[in-house]
């Protein structure tokens, strides 16, 4: 299980390896913007969702279902579309997982043309920038 902290903490050490200051990361249980980042004159923000809950749930350990995923894709392009309209670099990031894929996949080609950059982290916390753009 992968979750929101795992990828925060992923794209957070990939984002050092490249050259970004990490300004800011925030866990599940934090408020504010999950990773804020900055690297010359370039604010990037970005919005992590995890595979799973971590709450104290009758879910919690469990996968979240397919409803689930595409709600938390939405947000998360939603509030990267915030950020952008504020002039600010913006970026999403979920767990390397079939579903969470397959549902980036399905808007691929309107994330890219939005210049919102994405990142996957699978379950040894290793994170990778994905190619969303023709």
């Amino acid at each position: 299980m992968i979750y929101e902290d795992d990828v925060v903490d992923g794209v957070a050490r990939l984002l050092a390896a490249d050259g970004w200051s990490i300004q800011r990361v925030a866990h599940a249980h934090e408020r504010g913007d999950d990773i804020v980042a900055l690297r010359g004159d370039q604010r990037l923000v970005v919005e992590a969702k995890g595979e799973g809950s971590s709450k104290p749930t009758a879910r919690a350990g469990a996968a979240f279902r397919r409803g689930e995923v595409r709600k938390h894709v939405a947000n998360a392009v939603f509030r990267a579309m915030t950020l952008l309209d504020r002039g600010m670099e913006a970026g999403i990031a979920f767990p390397d997982s079939a579903s969470h894929r397959a549902c980036v996949e399905s808007v691929r080609l309107s994330i890219g043309a939005l210049g919102i950059i994405v990142y996957f982290v699978d379950d040894r916390g290793r994170a990778r920038r994905a190619t969303v753009a023709d």
